[in-house]
Parts: structure tokens; sequence; C-alpha cells
């Protein structure tokens, strides 16, 4: 099975990610990580711990949220009536396709997966590869607030 890399991470720290382990209960959050050798420390409000980037899983919304409404930071909205604001350019279909319905343009896309990084949307995968963390499946949602 694969293992998660930073490259499957790196589009979502800016946004505060979130991370469960077996070594820690709560969710943590990354402060820094060392390129040497694929370990970060993880911070909460009780302190720090370093672990590899395979002992920890990041906490994750499966592609299915995106037609539910959800609660980010505090704000209630359907993330897929977001994204096409500026016109219905976008549909996700019940076999969990992505697709575009009209004309859209490369800077669309770029807003598209900054709002999948930003509303913390697993669009790689990961959940389905037990690689990460469904955050409908944890008692509190560490996004919500």
């Amino acid at each position: 099975m694969k293992t998660l890399e930073l490259k499957d991470i790196c589009g979502y720290l800016p946004y505060g990610l979130k991370f469960l382990s077996d070594y820690f209960s709560t969710p943590h959050e990354i402060v820094s990580i060392d390129l040497t050798d694929n370990t970060a420390d993880f911070s909460n409000n009780c302190g720090y711990t370093n672990k590899s980037l395979g002992e920890v899983k990041p906490i994750l919304r499966p592609m299915s949220d995106l037609t539910k409404e959800i609660t980010h930071r505090g704000e209630k909205f359907v993330p897929l009536g977001v994204l096409n604001n500026r016109g219905h350019f976008i549909e996700f279909d019940t076999a969990g396709l992505l697709y575009t319905v009209g004309g859209c343009m490369d800077s669309d896309w770029l807003m598209v997966f900054d709002k999948f990084h930003e509303w913390m949307f697993d669009y790689r995968g990961l959940i389905s590869a037990g690689l990460a963390i469904d955050v409908n499946t944890l008692p509190e949602n560490p996004y919500e607030l």
C-alpha cells in the first residue's frame, strides 16, 4: 500500500490541515517539516510531537460532501454552489465524477483546486486508500470553528 507523502498534503498545509495518529487522539497541525527524513513536528494546545508522515493521517472531507451543506470555519454553505457562483460550469455526479458542463477556463480550475485545499476535500483518494480520515466519521469536526 502507498504511504502518505508530502505531495499528497502540501496544498492543504496553508489552510490548517489537521492530523490524527495512534500516538495522539486529538487533532494536531503541522508546524514544521523535515524534508530529509519525511518527518514533521505536530502541535495542539498541549505541546509538540515529531512523527513521520507514515505515522499520521490527515483529516479530510470526502468528495461526496461537495453537494451537501457543510460548515467550514463557522460558515455554512454547499461547496458546489460556491464553486459555481460565477456560472454553472462544473458538475459532480452520483458516480463521483467531477466534470465541466460548459466553458471552463484554466483559471477556473485553479480556483476549484484552491478551494478543494481550503475546504479539505480529498480529491486524491487518500480516504479510500486508508491514508486519511473522513471528517464525517469523527465525533467532532475540527474544521467547523
